[in-house]
């Protein structure tokens, strides 16, 4: 998966996840305005539509998010094989996945992560 000149994270979660759930306001403020410097791609997985708008209206949802199917079969499942939501997973401009992480403070691992890289 490639985005051009851009770094990439790709944060995998599910509504059903509770530790996703406190991801959902640093998405919120980390997508509003978007960064000229990271591309964030979001995708729930074991959910509709329905579901999403169902627990915005908990935890309200400002990000777009990417219908990612089914846990075992569906198409996040087939392509990242993941053993656990939350999952981020940051990739370079040239392609290649650089960091992985599971669970709950994986996407404040990643952007620590990416900002070291960044400042370098």
């Amino acid at each position: 998966m490639r985005y051009g000149p851009k770094w990439t994270l790709i944060h995998i979660w599910s509504t059903a996840c509770s530790s996703c759930w406190r991801d959902v306001s640093a998405l919120n403020e980390m997508l509003n305005p978007p960064s000229s410097k990271l591309v964030v791609v979001v995708i729930v997985i074991n959910d509709t539509a329905d579901t999403i708008a169902t627990f915005s209206h908990l935890y309200p949802v400002e990000f777009n998010n990417l219908l990612g199917g089914d846990w075992t079969d569906g198409q996040v499942a087939k392509a990242f094989d993941p053993i656990g939501v939350p999952m981020d997973v940051i990739i370079d401009p040239a392609g290649h996945a650089t960091f992985a992480g599971i669970g709950e403070g994986s996407l404040q691992s990643a952007l620590e992560y990416w900002k070291g890289l960044a400042l370098q």
